[in-house]
């Protein structure tokens, strides 16, 4: 199948958030890591197991519900007929998200490791900080 550059560009913009959140996350879960105290145990289940486990259910749920993934589908073309993606601001606009939301998790983090609570409904309890 023959594809326009305009959508490769668009596909590119896809791969290139979801490579830059994902590089965001693994350095915010290597920072809660090291900072943040308990049990090694307790750190695989907060950093990785749970949010692997949102992760799958948002690639499985489009499969498993084809409602939602038409609408998923409609979205996406919307968003490559309306040209996200595909202009420079767009590109620093979504950039600046993953940024903005990576500085997020760090302060969640920063909160947690000094006894407080986290708005993403993990306590400091739950480390064995209190």
């Amino acid at each position: 199948m023959d594809v326009s550059p305009s959508w490769r560009m668009f596909r590119r913009m896809e791969y290139t958030a979801f490579a830059a959140g994902a590089l965001i996350y693994a350095a915010a879960a290597a920072h809660a890591w090291r900072v943040l105290p308990g049990a090694p145990v307790s750190k695989l289940k907060w950093t990785l197991l749970y949010p692997s486990l949102y992760f799958l259910a948002t690639l499985t749920l489009p499969l498993a519900a084809p409602p939602l993934r038409r609408m998923l589908r409609t979205h996406i073309w919307i968003s490559f007929r309306t040209g996200f993606g595909q202009s420079v601001i767009s590109v620093i606009v979504g950039l600046g998200l993953l940024v903005a939301l990576a500085g997020l998790i760090v302060w969640q983090v920063h909160r947690l490791a000094h006894g407080g609570a986290s708005p993403g409904g993990a306590d400091a309890e739950a480390w064995g900080c209190a």
